[in-house]
């Protein structure tokens, strides 16, 4: 398995019905490529082989069709160039993530295609190798990636609901499963074998950091809404909606929600009322569901994988390929159940907790350990650096110190928000030509209001990530061996640059703003903050020119 993996991000946009063009960002591939992607939905073969595939009626030859007809519609042109490419750059341990970057709700037939199961040229399917694939939904805020829970609270629940299964043996299997797979550090495990919507609510007022449901899930009569059956308090089926469970979890410190239930991960014809985008409503970080039924004899081996790669720190979407492999081994290429997961995530690297600080030397008088209060379940969550583009050479510090850490997770911060930076303003420049050749849907101009706040607030995180590492070279400039001075003058005058293009984007939208005030008090106070944008350009440009 790879141990970094390289982001190659497909962002879709419409052209025509059943035609879209495609937008791809990868730091592999140079510039900005852009090509076109036609549906195979309306295709009766293509029709033919996903409806097996719904009714898990499959072998491995139609699998294999089923995942070249969707590679080959989408892998092509340019598309297909900016892959080879991007593939053919991958170094040892390496590996490529396909992030689709699709809003549901203005394209629900692509968010809708089972894109887990692509198999490339070699038919060899993706998400089982080096190619994890995670469905991003960037309209959202991305969640903060929090420091390493210590314990990571999980609430594990159930609900015994028709048809029938072995709740007991479910749960039993996955505490031993964690405790079996126990490290350093804590886990503090809830159970609840029969849920209720109250139960939930007053359980998560607990600070829970993740919940797994084991339970159904299916549609609702009209196919516009996801439900979770949970219990009433008679012990009854009781439905729960997808708009409901987001209420419920709105004010949770969950981060990660893993729905094994059946049809958990499926679109509705109200993509937002479907469950795991309903959940991004709520500001969960990721969740993982079911976009067909699962058998419980696949998700056993998957749940094993998923949580034996989550205490070894792996991202969210590298853990389900963990999963998905060994349900492939146990129940055989030939059945779908490795690709019926799906991951939906608003992270742009797909991970949810920051890695571990590296480890202090020892103090130089050993120090009686200390037992955990009550004993518990021990694991460890874990997880370019450039001036625009070009490199920053950092200061060597020694491997394995904590200067090295930090050095590592900012080089890492920076180079996401690089790519997803260089993919917001290839989106934006798609949509804008859209608008020029009046071309524009009502869909196309909310994606461009998107793709202009997205951009904005990725720009403001790049200038606190760098301000922040100022501070911390600054610190250590006094050390011995610490950055030189031409380091920190070239980060300073990232910051200043950087900060000058937003406050110009800034003072664009400000007199903007003035030309439609219709009275004498908002347009005085409109021209008082344009002045006050003005110093701060000028400002900004005199420390420019002083560098």
């Amino acid at each position: 398995m790879p141990q970094e993996y390289v982001l190659f991000d497909l962002q879709f946009f419409e052209q025509s019905a059943g035609h879209y063009n495609v937008s791809v960002t990868c730091p592999l591939v140079p510039g900005d490529t852009t090509g076109l992607f036609s549906s195979p939905a309306s295709d009766t073969e293509y029709q033919q082989r996903f409806e097996r595939l719904q009714a898990l009626d499959t072998d491995e030859d139609l699998l294999i069709a089923l995942g070249r007809q969707l590679f080959s519609a989408l892998f092509q042109g340019r598309v297909r160039d900016a892959y080879i490419t991007a593939r053919g750059k991958l170094t040892a341990g390496q590996g490529l993530r396909l992030r689709f970057n699709i809003d549901p709700r203005q394209l629900p037939e692509v968010a809708g295609l089972p894109w887990e199961f692509l198999c490339d040229e070699d038919d060899q399917p993706l998400v089982l190798l080096d190619t994890p694939i995670v469905r991003y939904l960037p309209r959202f805020a991305a969640p903060p990636t929090i420091a390493t829970p210590r314990p990571l609270k999980i609430l594990l629940t159930a609900a015994v609901t028709e048809p029938a299964f072995d709740v007991t043996r479910e749960l039993d299997a996955m505490r031993a499963t964690l405790a079996e797979l126990a490290g350093e550090g804590t886990i503090e495990l809830a159970i609840e074998e029969h849920l209720t919507g109250d139960i939930l609510e007053q359980r998560l007022r607990e600070g829970f950091h993740m919940w797994h449901f084991i339970g159904h899930g299916k549609l609702n009569r009209d196919g516009s809404s996801g439900l979770l059956v949970f219990e009433d308090a008679s012990g009854e089926a009781e439905d729960v909606s997808a708009r409901e469970l987001g209420i419920i979890l709105r004010d949770s410190a969950l981060q990660l929600i893993i729905l094994d239930a059946c049809n958990s991960g499926r679109l509705t014809t109200r993509p937002y009322r479907s469950l795991a985008p309903a959940l991004m409503l709520a500001d969960i970080g990721a969740v993982i569901a079911m976009q067909f039924k699962a058998p419980q004899e696949a998700t056993r081996p998957f749940a094993r994988a998923f949580y034996q790669a989550l205490i070894a720190g792996e991202a969210i979407d590298s853990c389900v390929t963990r999963g998905r492999r060994a349900v492939m081994l146990k129940s055989r290429l030939r059945n779908p159940d490795w690709g019926i997961p799906t991951v939906y995530t608003r992270a742009p690297d797909a991970r949810l907790f920051a890695p571990p600080d590296a480890p202090t030397p020892p103090p130089p008088v050993a120090q009686p350990a200390r037992s955990l209060p009550g004993g518990g379940i021990s694991v460890s969550i874990g997880d370019g650096n450039t001036l625009n583009n070009s490199p920053i050479t950092i200061g060597a510090t020694p491997p394995g110190s904590r200067e090295a850490a930090d050095d590592q997770r900012y080089d890492q911060q920076l180079g996401e928000l690089l790519t997803l930076l260089a993919s917001t303003r290839s989106a934006r420049a798609i949509l804008l030509k859209k608008q020029a050749t009046q071309q524009s849907s009502v869909g196309d101009l909310t994606a461009l209001a998107d793709a202009e706040a997205a951009y904005d607030r990725l720009q403001r995180q790049l200038v606190d990530l760098r301000k922040a590492r100022l501070s911390d070279l600054e610190r250590r400039a006094a050390q011995p061996g610490g950055p030189r001075d031409q380091q920190i003058a070239d980060l300073r005058a990232a910051i200043v640059d950087e900060s000058l293009e937003i406050t110009r984007r800034e003072l664009f939208k400000l007199e903007g703003q003035l030309r439609i005030q219709t009275n004498a008090r908002d347009s005085a106070r409109v021209q008082a903050q344009i002045k006050a944008t003005q110093d701060e350009i000028a400002d900004l440009v005199r420390q420019r020119n002083a560098a």
